[in-house]
């Protein structure tokens, strides 16, 4: 596989720089940077010749991962170790949380399983989120922290409540509540 013999020609460190930006939206030095990744456009040029096969630019001139390698990055990155991939994850989060980002911040927690991010985020900024318009971002992070109603927090409580209400279900909106 192409991805296999991209991913395999890439130093330690260049791994673990495409492990991070894979859990962006899209590849920004400025949000690898707060991750950490001050070199971030240095790495990128070191791997201009696997370029092609790894990331395009978008629509809106940004830089994203092609599907197929973004999919090959998230399996091997759930190969690493639970504290390797936690830290990244983390780093990432925060940084997406510091810029504003609190959808994409809650998305890529819900996505890597950060309890305690996603519980930070919802009760920090889960109003903000949903009126955003990121319904399904708040769906997916209360399904994924899916628990008693005192385990996930009032804010995350209410916006439980809220959602099940919007779909309907009054009965068990009205207990979240």
């Amino acid at each position: 596989q192409i991805a296999d013999g991209v991913f395999g020609r890439r130093s330690g460190r260049e791994r673990a720089f495409l492990y991070s930006a894979a859990l962006y939206p899209s590849i920004e030095d400025g949000q690898l940077e707060l991750a950490g990744w001050g070199d971030a456009p240095e790495i990128r040029r070191a791997m201009h010749e696997d370029a092609p096969f790894m990331w395009e630019e978008s629509a809106d001139g940004g830089i994203v991962f092609h599907d197929r390698f973004r999919t090959y990055l998230d399996r091997q990155f759930q190969t690493c170790d639970a504290a390797f991939r936690s830290t990244v994850a983390h780093l990432a989060v925060h940084s997406l949380a510091a810029s504003g980002r609190y959808a994409d911040a809650l998305d890529a927690a819900t996505k890597q399983g950060l309890d305690d991010a996603i519980g930070g985020l919802l009760d920090e900024h889960g109003f903000e989120i949903l009126e955003s318009g990121e319904i399904d971002v708040i769906g997916d992070a209360l399904h994924a922290c899916d628990g008693p109603a005192e385990s996930i927090g009032a804010t995350a409580s209410a916006l439980r409540g809220y959602l099940d209400a919007r779909r309907g279900h009054l009965d068990t909106a009205e207990a979240w509540f």
